[in-house]
């Protein structure tokens, strides 16, 4: 007799997803259209998939051995060993007590493992209920059950993601619960049912979210996880709850007609005087209530832009948005495919500390490393399409750039402007950018500080 539950084992989970999961979403066209190739002739996915995925994985499943993050050490890949191929890997997070996993797929596992989640700086502009263990994380490593030079991106990969993710149980607990059989389900102990970093399913990959069933985007997991036991999880819902509010206020002025414009920072607070009552706390002023402060803001203004046709190569011509005399490029076949009264140009600026997802600018890797205010800007054409097009009322959302050699200049003046700051030599920000043109004897970087 076997050890192991036989309705658990790795196998008869990918004959569930692909006999019962898979079918049961594929309900709406979409999913139908996009993993046909796997609901045509499943027997070949499943055999594809047994094929890639290794051995020590269901070795590790019959000996009992496999969510044992000691044992999983066994099969730890060092940073310095990882290839860059397609594949999909097992990140585990061990804390002080117990552990975590996440499970992921990429075309290139050693950009995925190294450049990304051991990177401290992607962690901080990209946050995640992973990462957000990973700050408790006692030690961290990476096992890679999948390694292929013949996998490509497509509903394949999605399938085989979907299949490690269940196996290792990543996932939360309903989704969990959705790619079992009832009977699997209740044969799964309970301490194993925590174990999960991941949050949305890997099905939902390379569809609009609105036609997946299940909860895919982050948003659709803050009930869960600010109900949850795990203060780690309570931890990440806090932070998902502000970005939250935060896009709201900046949907709300787009639908008033205004581009976002965040308010001027706060100026800081001068010390009191010594005959006024203060204490200081852990190195910081503590002030007494005083109802004068903060001042009240400002009025932003909206921006002022205007479109002209301007000439781009020979045979076609383009637009061009300005703001503040700064010239954004707009291609006249996404121009020409909207209603105009539907056309807007929105302006978005994210919190100091972080990157744009959608930078407005285009510039050499090196200058991507500092931290330019103009890596903060986005810039999006917004509109909605012309009736000819299968969908209707589909809106178009499209990240502009700043092209050239000044990019980082023009877009760094561009965000001074929209804060209302004063960024003279008296006062700079942390780094400006230069031509190459303009550096002096040090010509290795496209950066340096201002000097006064």
């Amino acid at each position: 007799m076997p050890s192991f539950e036989p309705l658990l084992h790795p196998h008869a989970i990918l004959d569930f997803l692909v006999h019962e999961r898979l079918p049961e979403l594929a309900k709406h066209a979409a999913i139908e259209q996009y993993y046909k190739v796997i609901l045509d002739d499943p027997d070949a996915a499943i055999s594809t998939c047994r094929a890639l995925m290794s051995d020590w994985v269901v070795d590790m499943f019959e000996a009992g051995t496999l969510w044992d993050a000691d044992a999983l050490k066994h099969h730890k890949v060092s940073l310095d060993d990882i290839p860059k191929v397609p594949g999909a890997y097992i990140f585990v997070i061990v804390l002080e007590e117990g552990h975590r996993f996440y499970g992921g797929q990429s075309k290139d596992l050693r950009y995925r493992t190294v450049k990304c989640h051991s990177s401290a700086k992607h962690r901080k502009h990209h946050p995640s209920l992973a990462y957000t263990y990973v700050n408790y994380a006692k030690e961290t490593f990476f096992a890679l059950p999948v390694a292929s030079m013949t996998l490509t991106d497509g509903p394949l990969k999605n399938l085989l993601e979907q299949w490690l993710v269940v196996v290792f149980r990543c996932l939360q607990i309903d989704e969990l619960e959705a790619n079992h059989s009832e009977e699997a389900f209740r044969l799964i102990p309970e301490e194993y049912l925590n174990l999960g970093a991941n949050l949305a399913e890997p099905f939902a990959q390379g569809l609009p979210l609105s036609y997946f069933p299940g909860r895919t985007g982050r948003r659709d997991f803050g009930p869960a996880l600010e109900a949850s036991n795990d203060p780690v999880k309570n931890e990440y819902a806090v932070l998902r709850r502000t970005e939250i509010s935060e896009e709201k206020r900046k949907r709300d002025r787009f639908r008033d007609g205004h581009p976002f414009l965040p308010p001027p920072p706060l100026p800081k607070r001068p010390l009191p005087a010594e005959s006024e009552w203060f204490t200081i706390v852990d190195g910081k002023v503590q002030y007494p209530h005083d109802p004068n402060w903060p001042p009240p803001p400002p009025p932003t203004q909206p921006g002022v832009g205007r479109f002209v046709r301007w000439q781009w190569g020979h045979n076609s011509s383009d637009y061009q948005f300005y703001i503040n005399n700064v010239k954004i490029w707009v291609p006249r076949a996404d121009v020409d495919r909207l209603i105009e009264d539907t056309i807007r140009i929105v302006v978005d600026i994210v919190p100091d500390g972080r990157h744009q997802h959608g930078c407005v600018v285009r510039a050499p890797k090196e200058s991507l490393e500092a931290e330019d205010p103009g890596l903060r800007l986005g810039i999006q054409l917004h509109g909605t399409y012309k009736g000819d097009h299968y969908v209707p009322d589909l809106q178009c959302n499209r990240w502009l750039k700043i092209r050239g050699e000044w990019s980082i200049h023009k877009a760094n003046s561009l965000v001074d402007w929209m804060e209302g700051l004063d960024v003279s030599p008296e006062h700079p920000r942390p780094r400006r950018w230069y031509s190459t043109r303009e550096l002096q004897d040090d010509d290795t970087v496209g950066y340096r500080e201002w000097t006064t």
